[in-house]
């Protein structure tokens, strides 16, 4: 089978951008209309993520891959399909919602992260980590990174409702959840295809 990469919705990208230069503009008011210091940060902080989302409007990349061996996301690891007990929706808080993968296990996917190391995201994703989940420090058979994605991937299903790896429903092209599903169905039962 090929590997299927799945990217961000494009129009969810453009939406975004335009969104953050109109913040940023209302900065530049801001600045002139006598709150320099409110007004600046506004500007930096709404030119940061246009730029950041325009960039990847640019040089998409891909959220995470469908490969025969597993889920693969941008953070680093792969999760075997028959890890992936579930493929569903959820909550998380005021965020919206997330559409993700609940794993039967973690052994597989963390195994992986030694040959398919974190990503940028993925190292990003290990330091914030750390404000919101404790990683587990009393098993002395996995690593530092190791533990800090079992401290993350317990959070995730505890704020989600069950899902372990997700990604916000809005950033994700509507037929995801089916091709998700088809794929992981044609990889396990491949005379079934």
């Amino acid at each position: 089978m090929d590997t299927v990469a799945v990217y961000a919705n494009r129009n969810f990208q453009r939406l975004y951008v335009a969104a953050c230069a109109l913040f940023a503009l209302i900065g530049v008011l801001m600045f002139f209309g006598g709150h320099p210091v409110q007004g600046s940060f506004v500007f930096v902080v709404f030119v940061a993520g246009a730029v950041l989302q325009g960039s990847q409007l640019i040089r998409p990349k891909p959220l995470f891959e469908l490969t025969p061996g597993g889920l693969r996301p941008t953070i680093g690891g792969v999760a075997p399909w028959q890890d992936i007990e579930d493929v569903g929706a959820g909550m998380l808080g005021r965020a919206g919602q997330v559409v993700g993968v609940r794993l039967s296990t973690y052994s597989g996917y963390l195994q992986s992260l030694q040959a398919n190391p974190p990503t940028k995201n993925g190292r990003i994703l290990s330091l914030t980590t750390r404000f919101v989940a404790q990683p587990a420090k009393d098993d002395p058979t996995l690593n530092r990174l190791q533990k800090e994605r079992v401290a993350l991937l317990t959070w995730s299903r505890n704020k989600t409702g069950g899902l372990d790896i997700y990604w916000p429903q809005r950033l994700l092209p509507e037929t995801t959840l089916t091709q998700i599903r088809a794929y992981q169905a044609a990889v396990l039962n491949p005379r079934e295809r």
